[in-house]
């Protein structure tokens, strides 16, 4: 099991299992809907620590690892945490500051925004990035 500092794993059970569907269901619209060549991601329920009790979400970069808090679910911006995540994940994008969705700082970004930008930037990772990286790490 991957831990994280700033979240503890939720034991999976009915409730929990619900949760972590409406996470997966966003995934897996990005991955069967809307067609993105998404890896497998490990999804996790988690509940925060104190003393990181702001936090939406978190992710292993390049690790296809997310943590997300049992309370981020029920927000109505969800789908951009989501995202958000699954860029760090998947395309070790980096915080942007002043993007509605790569911002350090979540201001909310409306779903439609959201997978816009979703689009550019998980195009230009794997357009131009991920062969780019996996060569590196080749060599």
């Amino acid at each position: 099991m991957l831990k994280s500092k700033k979240h503890i794993d939720r034991t999976m059970n009915k409730d929990t299992k619900l949760l972590r569907d409406k996470v997966m269901n966003i995934i897996n619209e990005a991955r069967y809907d809307r067609g993105y060549d998404l890896p497998f991601i490990k999804v996790r329920i988690t509940d925060t620590v104190k003393r990181c009790k702001n936090v939406l979400g978190s992710a292993r970069m390049g690790g296809n690892y997310i943590w997300i808090p049992a309370s981020t679910t029920q927000r109505k911006d969800l789908v951009a945490i989501v995202l958000h995540e699954v860029l760090h994940a998947v395309c070790k994008t980096k915080h942007e500051e002043g993007c509605p969705l790569m911002d350090t700082h979540a201001k909310g970004c409306p779903d439609d925004v959201a997978w816009e930008i979703f689009n550019t930037k998980f195009f230009v990772w794997y357009y131009y990035e991920k062969d780019y990286n996996e060569e590196l790490e080749e060599a």
